[in-house]
């Protein structure tokens, strides 16, 4: 039985070609990198990812291509974004309890 996305894609195919390039990892060329970041922070769906993660196999390398390549975590700048956006929140909240409190 053929398992298809709600667009009648089958993802099968491309997830097994993504598996063979992830058990290659670090030993790939930048054309399949960008094929395996593209596929895993776009495509991919969360069963995709669940499939790939239980094989043992793969689990190192697929570890590692996450750790060094900031997939499913904030970047150091979208960590200096973040960082920012809360300190500008903080500052707007302590200027407008000194206005209530001025009014």
């Amino acid at each position: 039985m053929q398992n298809f996305d709600t667009d009648g894609f089958d993802p099968e195919p491309t997830r097994t070609a993504i598996s063979r390039i992830i058990a290659r990892y670090p030993e790939i060329g930048d054309d399949e990198l960008g094929e395996v970041l593209q596929y895993l922070r776009n495509e991919a769906s969360g069963r995709d990812i669940d499939i790939i993660t239980s094989d043992e196999t793969l689990c190192p390398q697929y570890r590692q291509l996450c750790r060094e390549h900031y997939i499913d975590r904030l970047r150091p700048m979208e960590k200096v974004q973040f960082a920012i956006v809360l300190i500008a929140i903080a500052l707007l909240l302590v200027l407008l309890r000194a206005i209530a409190r001025a009014g």
